[in-house]
């Protein structure tokens, strides 16, 4: 866990068994269980060259960038979330690709 300013960012690692399309599954298992929730969207881009699972959503007053990124074998993901104040959304998107942009897979 750290803090950047006055936003929260919490980075999680760890093994998973080898999945062919992790983050798409994920995406959409997750989408399902908040269809209908006007605070939160999501979206797979790429960040730095690495495919990233970002949500979008507005929890208890705080907004939260979440996200799941996995190696190109899909069997190790690094995920977190970012955690701002609403308007600090420039800020923490900036905080969030560059936590992508310095992940390294080896």
């Amino acid at each position: 866990v750290y803090m950047v300013d006055d936003i929260v960012v919490l980075i999680n690692s760890v093994p998973i068994a080898r999945q062919h399309g992790y983050l798409k599954a994920i995406k959409f298992a997750t989408d399902d269980t908040f269809r209908g929730n006007k605070n939160y969207s999501s979206k797979i881009e790429v960040i730095g060259g690495k495919d990233v699972f970002i949500i979008d959503q507005i929890s208890e007053g705080l907004k939260l960038y979440r996200f799941f990124t996995a190696n190109n074998s899909e069997d190790f993901v690094v995920t977190g979330f970012v955690q701002y104040k609403l308007g600090d959304e420039t800020k923490a998107r900036t905080v969030l690709e560059d936590l992508i942009k310095g992940l390294k897979f080896e």
